[in-house]
């Protein structure tokens, strides 16, 4: 490159310029690098175990297999039976691994969360079991009604402004029928999980 209209300062300085962007470009590239789950943001659970390899839960977690991080984390606990991408498009994504196994009386969760260096493992969680709620008694034939009726008790808003946490965010997608999670759906605008 010649500057000869302007001084060598200036010339300097448009070289100083132009290794700054090269430069700049080479360090958002990684991030601006497409990845397999960019394409299924939000996604419902997708199988994994028994699926075929070319199938979007293999590839996912295939890939996932391959971070650095916790490449060898995964290694431990084997192929899943589900992988769900929980996040936007263009945001960082969070993953959640479901093990459902049914000979070994084993179920758990492990979520995989974003961070500055990579991908971080979460420990296994188990996974939340629900109990099944008591049918409701039917009197006899000939009893004699009582004219009450059961009725919901009205959902009332959160104290806290609409505001979930952490955990319920995680959860309420995944459970949405617990008490915990119900109230927000009074919310507006209402969250994913009381559609």
């Amino acid at each position: 490159m010649r500057c000869r209209t302007r001084g060598t300062s200036a010339c300097v300085a448009g070289v100083i310029a132009l290794l700054s962007a090269a430069a700049g470009c080479m360090y958002l590239q990684p991030g601006l690098q497409r990845r397999i789950w960019d394409s299924y943001p939000n996604s419902e659970p997708l199988q994994v175990s028994g699926a075929d390899p070319s199938t979007a839960g293999q590839l996912i977690y295939q890939q996932l297999r391959l971070e650095p991080r916790i490449s060898t984390f995964l290694a431990g606990h084997g192929e899943p039976d589900t992988v769900q991408v929980l996040g936007a498009r263009l945001a960082p994504k969070r993953f959640l691994l479901i093990y459902t196994r049914s000979g070994t009386g084993q179920s758990y969760r492990i979520v995989i969360d974003p961070s500055e260096d990579g991908l971080i493992a979460r420990a296994p969680e188990p996974l939340p079991t629900s109990t099944p709620e008591p049918l409701p008694t039917v009197a006899p034939p000939g009893a004699k009604q009582t004219g009450r009726t059961h009725k919901p008790e009205p959902l009332t808003p959160p104290t806290n402004s609409c505001i979930p946490t952490a955990e319920q965010r995680l959860n309420c997608p995944i459970d949405h029928s617990r008490a915990d999670c119900r109230v927000f759906c009074v919310c507006t605008p209402p969250f994913e999980w009381c559609r």
